[in-house]
């Protein structure tokens, strides 16, 4: 008798629905487009905005999230041939399928840029 592996609940099937609709909201937000296809083309990034980022989508009913160093690879190399900055962004759903909480991961480079930017201007700053 063929017997079913068990299954993890239904996160994994919560996790597949919401994906679509993480891409769409991603691409509206930042002005960008979903890429068709991402995981199984050559493409890489379920989000692109042209010259500028390229994110990858992730989404997990879990309480926790693996990124991989391929993962990264992969979505850096594509990205860097473009001149766009690669981006994992990560939503955190419940067993409803809402999100719980959003991060992102970023290449270090622009961390660094974020915050010289802001200490540029707060030390140019006129005191009050």
């Amino acid at each position: 008798m063929f017997k079913r592996p068990k299954q993890q609940g239904n996160r994994k099937y919560i996790a597949q629905r919401h994906s679509p609709k993480q891409e769409a909201r991603t691409a509206k937000e930042y002005g960008g487009h979903v890429t068709i296809g991402s995981g199984n083309k050559h493409m890489k990034g379920d989000v692109r905005i042209p010259g500028l980022a390229r994110i990858e989508n992730k989404c997990t009913a879990k309480k926790s999230f693996s990124i991989t160093i391929d993962m990264i690879k992969k979505l850096r190399d594509n990205a860097i041939g473009y001149g766009e900055i690669p981006i994992i962004q990560i939503d955190f759903i419940d067993s409803d399928g809402n999100v719980v909480e959003q991060v992102a991961v970023a290449p270090q480079k622009l961390i660094e840029a974020l915050f010289n930017v802001k200490t540029i201007e707060s030390t140019t700053q006129e005191p009050t």
